[in-house]
């Protein structure tokens, strides 16, 4: 089956495929590495899965749309993580052009930065006193405004969580108190998070 699965890439590939003489040599040897290297990754993914029960409209659709994305430039690491999802959604019988064009729609558009700092909150997750000390790792220096920008992609939700205080700052009697509001920024995964990450992590 596997052997299936790859012609119908490689025809997929052949339809996409740089016509000659429509470009010159630079920009078709750039759009064939980048096919190259897809190929490559693609490849891998395959051998480790199994698309016997992955219908083939639905396999030419991902093709389609991952050719698409090499073609455009999208990291290497990204494309990694559009092709294990692929080969993860395949082995639970879960592979369906809808659901993967939606994930990479979103993943395909991932700083390196910002997948770094996805991975950094999902492992800390119930432990983000952590997360600094892995950023520091990394050299993330700005990780809030990393998450500030992880918004666009619904891959992150912000909320505020505020906490009053009564203070008396003249030593007054008691009725003379006044409340003080302390409001921190809290950065959280989404259940869409969830979902890719039952495929895929962010490493």
């Amino acid at each position: 089956m596997n052997e299936i699965i790859k012609s119908l890439f490689n025809d997929a590939l052949s339809v996409k495929g740089v016509p000659t003489g429509t470009v010159n040599a630079a920009i078709s040897n750039l759009i064939n590495k980048r096919h190259r290297e897809l190929k490559e990754i693609i490849m891998r993914d395959i051998r480790q899965g199994d698309f016997g029960n992955v219908d083939k409209d639905e396999l030419i659709s991902i093709f389609f749309r991952l050719i698409l994305d090499a073609e455009e430039g999208v990291a290497r690491k990204n494309l990694e993580l559009l092709a294990n999802i692929m080969h993860r959604m395949a082995i639970e019988k879960k592979l369906k052009a809808p659901t993967f064009l939606k994930y990479a729609s979103i993943l395909s558009s991932l700083t390196e930065e910002e997948i770094i700092v996805l991975g950094v909150m999902a492992r800390n997750r119930h432990t983000p006193s952590k997360e600094l000390k892995e950023y520091q790792e990394y050299c993330i220096e700005s990780p809030n405004e990393i998450k500030q920008a992880l918004l666009r992609t619904g891959l992150v939700v912000i909320s505020i969580n505020s906490n009053y205080e009564l203070v008396n700052p003249d030593n007054l009697q008691k009725n003379h108190y006044k409340s003080k509001v302390k409001s921190s920024i809290v950065y959280e995964l989404t259940s869409l998070t969830d979902e890719i990450l039952r495929y895929t992590n962010f490493k």
